[in-house]
């Protein structure tokens, strides 16, 4: 009943993160047998090309030149360039023709200087800061970034190796049910012994189930991490 509840409880979460009513039905596929071949360095590209929060990093870092660049402009003067053109003509009801249009034209070039650069200099350093934060933030970035994506990797196929041994155990299990299941049928051992083969056997599925269910918790993670969960949805 708990698991149901949990169950039911996490689709009307999706629901909610899909933007859907909490109660639209969906099914939930089954878990494919086939786990993911992957490579550390393959996987650290990736990680470095489509995570999301490293994204962020570097547009923050983007952000911070910008500003920096906009804060050094203030040293520059700034140019203003004018003009202006002029057109005048009077008629008149006389009979003297009166057709002299008058024409002019102006231009004007202003260049500006502000000589006090206390507040200037403030901003500048200000942005220096804040991009060398920038900077920083982004290498201890990729620095959790590596170090996560290894440790994932590393319980991943140790997940792995783990489900393999753990099926190796289901077949002697099996093998020693079996074996005490014919000794009991014949007397040879108590139902005691019977049950604890028969409880060795129940928890190796079970310690299967726990296995496969880990390796697959380590491979979305490593999906999610190195963006290629979105790739799929």
């Amino acid at each position: 009943m708990n698991a149901v509840q949990s169950y039911e409880e996490q689709k009307r979460a999706l629901n909610v993160l899909l933007g859907r009513d909490p109660e639209t039905e969906l099914d939930v596929l089954a878990y494919s047998v086939a786990y993911n071949d992957y490579s550390i360095s393959e996987l650290a590209k990736e990680v470095f090309a489509n995570n999301p929060t490293l994204k962020s990093a570097e547009m923050d870092l983007d952000q911070s030149k910008l500003e920096l660049k906009s804060a050094r402009s203030d040293y520059w003067p700034t140019v203003a360039l004018t003009g202006s053109y002029g057109y005048n003509q009077t008629e008149s009801d006389l009979t003297v023709a009166m057709d002299n249009p008058n024409t002019s034209f102006s231009a004007g070039l202003n260049i500006s200087w502000d000589l006090f650069t206390g507040r200037r200099n403030a901003q500048t350093q200000i942005s220096k800061i804040t991009l060398k934060n920038s900077e920083l933030a982004l290498d201890a970035e990729k620095l959790s970034l590596l170090e996560n994506i290894n440790n994932l990797y590393t319980a991943y196929e140790n997940s792995l190796v783990v489900l393999d041994k753990q099926i190796q155990n289901l077949e002697l299990a099996q093998l020693n049910f079996d074996q005490t299941k014919d000794y009991y049928d014949q007397g040879l051992v108590t139902s005691t012994q019977f049950r604890e083969a028969q409880l060795n056997l129940t928890n190796s599925k079970i310690s299967i189930s726990q296995a496969r269910n880990s390796a697959y918790m380590y491979d979305f993670q490593i999906m999610q991490i190195s963006g290629k969960l979105l790739e799929q949805q």
